[in-house]
This record gives structure tokens, sequence and C-alpha cells, in this order.
């Protein structure tokens, strides 16, 4: 059951117990960061970062950030190293498994209901026509994998093998010589991309248990990464690591990738460089609604190198157009890297999970033709469908497994310069909230990301307004808000004015449920307060209401009046008396017409 070179109709699947030993990952090393060591002696540092919230940012701050990430990348210029960019989305099956709500109360039956209905739809797999209809509720994990080649082979393998050169206390010691100088250039250059990344993004180190986590969410199927225990189980630091990340049987064919026979991945590459690109190109990504995985992966490269200077010579004798229009880009390239941008190669890998469909299934159910068109509308960047090599780009796009000559199978490579690489990595989530201080909605975001909102977070509190176009759901939005203030207090109390009494049901429904409501209700229901007679048992509350209205007018009219209670007693008898005399001349109105007719 080991791999061989397959044709898109044959498929290998191979089993937990043989694949493994394919993987690169023997442990991870307590040195100065969570370090890992590679079964060919390389090494590598993972870290996470919180996906910039560009929605709620200002465009400033997002350039900022943006660049930033691109310039600490390119700044690692030894050959030695290999940086991935790793967004992650996958759907996400708790709300929040930390917040308990109150399901003792109307509110929070209702708040209980409506995170229910969220989760249950990261777990609808059914497809409607409309693909506005399709459940999206995803979360989106951000990494930067730094991985550290040794100059030659350490060999790790070989010992493994029995295969040794020499004696083995010699093999040993040649080992941990090249390890030190190793871990070295590799710590010097993590604090260096560590530094310059945390001045704009959030960032923490990764350890082997978050490590495996990254592996198992992309080789397991949705319903494993949902219902199966053994996926969360930590690493145990006396087994290899390699042998702790497959769960399910995993299927390696030339056109997709099958996971525990449930699930595809299927292959999307870029083959070429955009004519332009911007901070927001990778924004698009947050419109799909499939679980995908994008990796941009980043070598240096040098200007001045010796095969460079052989390509001048070349071209400076061309005379086509093709060869003019290179040597062009190339002096244009010299002429950005002499004002301080750096050179990289770079390539770009989307993974897209096809969902209930194996490889079998893949002959009629593909949709890595119509995702890698939508690709291209979304991000302007040209995508290919990969069928006939996904099980190696596949291999490629796992953490530390990109080594200095993969690209001399795959031939995805292509230069870009510090500010153009800056605006193709996927740095870019959907909005989480307003922040943990004090979490009142359950909503989802356009990305598709679940979140909390609170009012009471803004810069702008306690003041809050409710704005979009007629059917956004503002009305929606503002009982939701009211339910969960509800649900955290039972004793919140709300004034209600509406006069198309949109939140009539709700506020009855919850305050007679005892959720902490008090709907003043005018005579006769009228839903404007204005209107109707000024009598019966709840006529104080509603000249108390008008009170307060008008003190607030007076307040914003003229904001240096001072009015002390006595001034509540006046207003509150001026507007009985206003109701009795409109009472009045109403009477002698419909009398007069009464005559008349």
């Amino acid at each position: 059951d080991r791999l061989d070179p397959m044709t898109p109709q044959q498929y290998v699947v191979s089993q937990p117990d043989s694949f493994h030993k394919d993987l690169p990952y023997e442990t991870v090393l307590p040195l100065q960061r969570p370090t890992v060591l590679c079964s060919d002696g390389s090494l590598g540092i993972l870290l996470e970062l919180e996906p910039l919230q560009h929605e709620a940012m200002p465009i400033e701050a997002v350039n900022a950030a943006v660049v930033t990430a691109g310039k600490e990348v390119c700044r690692i210029r030894s050959s030695q190293a290999v940086v991935q960019v790793i967004l992650d989305t996958q759907p996400a099956w708790a709300f929040d498994p930390e917040h308990q709500v109150d399901e003792g109360s109307g509110p929070g039956r209702i708040v209980a209901k409506r995170i229910e209905a969220l989760e249950g739809r990261a777990g609808m797999r059914e497809r409607t026509d409309d693909p506005l209809k399709w459940p999206r509720t995803l979360r989106r994990r951000l990494y930067v994998a730094l991985r550290w080649q040794a100059p030659k082979r350490l060999g790790l393998d070989r010992v493994h093998k029995g295969l040794w050169r020499g004696s083995p206390s010699g093999t040993v010691q040649r080992m941990a010589e090249s390890f030190e100088r190793l871990n070295v250039d590799l710590q010097e250059a993590a604090d260096s991309l560590e530094g310059g990344l945390s001045r704009e993004f959030k960032l923490r180190r990764c350890d082997a248990t978050d490590l495996l986590m990254l592996l198992r969410r992309g080789f397991h199927s949705e319903k494993a990464l949902r219902d199966l225990a053994a996926l969360h189980a930590p690493y145990d630091p006396s087994r290899p690591l390699r042998d702790q990340v497959l769960i399910e049987p995993v299927g390696m064919a030339a056109s997709g990738v099958e996971l525990g026979g449930e699930d595809t991945w299927e292959v999307l590459s870029w083959v070429k460089r955009p004519d332009s690109v911007h901070v927001g190109t990778m924004t698009g990504l947050g419109a799909l609604e499939e679980s995908h995985r994008v990796v941009v992966t980043v070598r240096p490269h040098e200007v001045g190198s010796a095969s460079e200077l052989a390509k001048d010579g070349l071209l400076a004798l061309a005379r086509d157009e093709r060869s003019v229009r290179i040597r062009d880009d190339r002096g244009a390239v010299r002429d950005r890297v002499e004002v301080g941008e750096h050179l990289v190669m770079t390539s770009v890998v989307a993974l897209i999970r096809n969902a209930g469909v194996n490889l079998e299934g893949l002959r009629d159910h593909t949709i890595g033709r119509t995702m890698s068109g939508r690709l291209e509308r979304l991000l302007g960047l040209p995508f290919t469908h990969d069928r006939l090599g996904a099980s190696a780009f596949f291999l490629a796009t796992l953490p530390f497994n990109y080594t200095l000559v993969t690209d001399t199978m795959l031939k995805r490579e292509r230069w870009a310069l510090t500010l153009d690489l800056a605006c193709l990595l996927p740095l870019h989530g959907g909005f989480r909230g307003t922040g943990p201080k004090r979490r009142t909605v359950p909503m989802v975001s356009r990305a598709g990301t679940p979140m909390w909102l609170s009012p009471w977070t803004s810069e702008t509190a306690p003041h809050v307004a409710v704005l979009a176009a007629t059917g956004g759901g503002k009305s929606f939005f503002v009982q939701l808000l009211l339910m969960s203030m509800a649900a955290e207090n039972p004793a919140t109390r709300f004034w209600i004015i509406d006069k198309k009494t949109s939140y009539r049901v709700a506020a009855e429904l919850i305050g007679d449920d005892g959720g902490g409501f008090l709907f003043a209700r005018p005579p006769q229901s009228y839903p404007n307060v204005w209107r109707g007679k000024l009598e019966g048992p709840r006529a104080k509350d509603r000249v108390n209401l008008l009170v307060s209205m008008l003190r607030a007018a007076v307040q914003l009219e003229t904001p240096s009046a001072r009015l002390e209670g006595n001034h509540n007693e006046l207003l509150g008898a001026a507007i009985r008396e206003a109701y009795v005399q409109m009472e009045r001349e109403a009477t002698r109105q419909v009398e007069g017409l009464a005559r008349a007719g």
C-alpha cells in the first residue's frame, strides 16, 4: 500500500500505518521556541497570527499591516530559508463553546436557539440552487511556517535505516555540530520575523499540539473533524510526531486527495503573475463558501546571481517583441531593488475541499474548474485546476514540506518584489466582533466568521445607530440585541418607540415570560405615544415617557440648560393640560361637523 505513480483513473488508498512514514515530521524540540525537526535534518518554527479584521479597520491600518508582513517575509535573505503563509479555513462547528447562556428565561432560550441555529449551519452539507443560500459558518486561522534547510542532509533517515557513514559516534558528532549551526541561524531569523510581525499582528508561537491540529485538519474529512475525539488528542513526545497525524485512511491520486473516503481536496494553483495587485487583492477569499486552504510559499532570490547575469546577456542581444518586454521588466525589477525592495520567488496554491465526494465521485462532481474561474474573478489571479498533479501539490502545501528543489517538479514559482508579494499574502479574515469585553449579539460576518457584537465596546458607547437599507435586517438585529441584553441581565428595562409596532410581538412575548421587558402600551394600543386620550391605569407611565422625551429634546437643543426635579412636574402638568385642550378642541370640531351634516 505504498504510493506509486498514478493515472487519473487509478488511485491507491494509503493506510495510516504506512503513509505516515512519508511525512517529514520527527519531533518538536523545546529550544528557544518550539522547533520542528524534520527527517532530513531541517528545522522549522510555526507562528499563528490573528487574521486582519479588515472590514472594521481604516484603510491606512490595513495597508500598514499588509506592507509590514511583506517586508518582514522578504527580509529573510538566506538561501536556506523557505517561508509558507497558510490561511486555513474550515467549518466553525461551535459558535463559542465558552459562552454559556442561561436558558431559564425567555430571552435566554431565544439566544440559545440562535446559537444552535448558527452552529447548525456549519453542519449542513445540502446545497441549494442559489449559492447565496449556502451555509457559510467558517473559522479562519493564519499561520506562518519558517523552514531552515540544512546545507546537506543530516542523515536522520539514514540512521533510522541503519546506514551509517563511518563510526556511529563520528556520525552523531557531525550531526550535532551541523544541527547547532542550523539552529542558531533559524532562531536569529525567527527573532527578526516575530519582532517585525508583532508590530501589526497579534501572534503566538505554536507548539507540537498546534502543529498536529493543523495537519489533522488537512488530512481528515469534515465528518471526522467534527465527531472524532481522537483528532483532538494531545501530542505524545514519546512517539514520532508523524505517527500521530493520521486517524483515517488517505487516498492519493493525480486528480485529488481523498480524506477518509468522505471528502476530497482539489488543487488550484496560479500559472502567472497578475498584471496588478493591491492590498485588498486577497480579501476575495472571504466570499468562498467551501472549506479551503491557501498557501503562499516564498523563497529569497538574488538579482545579481550568475544565472541572472547570463540571462541578461542573452536578452541584450535579442530583438523580438517578447524578449524586449522581458528585458524591460527585468530592468524595472533592478530599479526597484536599488531603492530597497527585495526579489523573491513565490507560488500560490489553493486547496478546495469537495465535501461528500470521494475520488471516484470526482469524475462526475468536480468543482475545481468552477472554483478556478471564481477565484480568478474574486482575486484577479489566473488559476488553473491541477488534475494531473494534485497529490504532489498537496504534499508541497504541508508545513515545512516545501524544499529548495520542490519547484523543479511543480513549476509554479514566479518572481515578485516586496510590495507585490505583500498584496499576495492571505492575511485577511472575517470580522470577529467587538471583543470579549461584553459579548451580546451572536451573528455571522460576511466572510462566514462567527462573532459577538456589543455596542458597549465601541468608541461611541453607550450610543449606537443601526443603519441599513430596507430589508437589510435592522429590526432583526435590534430585536436580537434586546433579547441578548435581557438574557445577560434579566433586570434590564427598555423603552421601545416604534410607529410600525415592529417590536410589539417580541416585547410582549418576552415581557410576559418574565424576561425583563416593560412594554409601555399607549391608550387604545395606538403605536404613536402622542396620540389618543391621556387616561387609564398607564397614563402616569405615558406622561413620564413624554416628559423624558421633552427633557432630551431640550438638552439637545440647549446643552447648557439645567432641568431640575420641579421642571418634571411642570412639564407633566403642561402635557396633561395640552391633552385636555386638544380633546376639547377635537370635541368642538366633531360637534360642528355633526351640526353641519
